[in-house]
């Protein structure tokens, strides 16, 4: 088994390889548990297209969403046996994410097969103030953080490798737009 075989089961089973959720539920079965309350809107964008700011926070005001704490603790890869058709010929990832910190695909068990370096790592998994992971096509390719500037949505991306502006910029629209930001600046280190 290789790791980026490994990597592309899991971000199938995470919901990243395609955002084509029926549902914001569904969505959320990744699962998209134990976050702040905009992290998870993040988490969500990844995974469905046309979530809003609005859709979201009227789905967790009418409870079809709810935060649901899960802890997780092995070493050990389990797979149910109907999964493991997926696990051998997963779905091909396409495109751009950015995918939030504390994100359930940046737990434990992926952070070895994202990030085989271990400095790498210690940037990417801090025990305070990670950054966000930037994926393109389930590949780890930079790493992301946001801050406000005004009523700006400020995104600075330090590549790991070759990455196209055009390519992040939909994607820092979207981070924009689900803040509220009257508009996005994207700065790539």
């Amino acid at each position: 088994m290789h790791a980026e075989q490994v990597i592309a089961f899991r971000l199938a089973r995470s919901g990243l390889v395609n955002r084509d959720a029926g549902s914001l539920a569904e969505a959320a079965a990744c699962p998209v548990s134990d976050f702040a309350r905009d992290s998870a809107l993040f988490a969500l964008a990844a995974r469905r297209e046309d979530l809003t700011r609005e859709t979201y926070e009227q789905a967790v005001d009418q409870g079809e969403l709810v935060v649901a704490h899960i802890i997780r603790g092995s070493d050990k890869g389990w797979v149910l046996s109907d999964d493991a058709p997926v696990l051998d010929s997963p779905p091909e990832a396409k495109g751009i994410r950015l995918i939030p910190p504390g994100d359930p695909f940046l737990g434990k068990p992926n952070r070895s097969l994202l990030a085989p370096d271990v400095e790498l790592r210690k940037r990417l998994f801090r025990p305070v103030a990670s950054p966000g992971a930037v994926l393109e096509d389930g590949r780890l390719v930079g790493l992301w953080r946001v801050k406000a500037k005004g009523k700006k949505a400020e995104i600075t991306v330090e590549k790991l490798g070759r990455l196209a502006r055009a390519d992040l910029e939909p994607e820092v629209q979207r981070i924009a737009d689900l803040r509220g930001a009257a508009q996005a600046a994207l700065v790539l280190h």
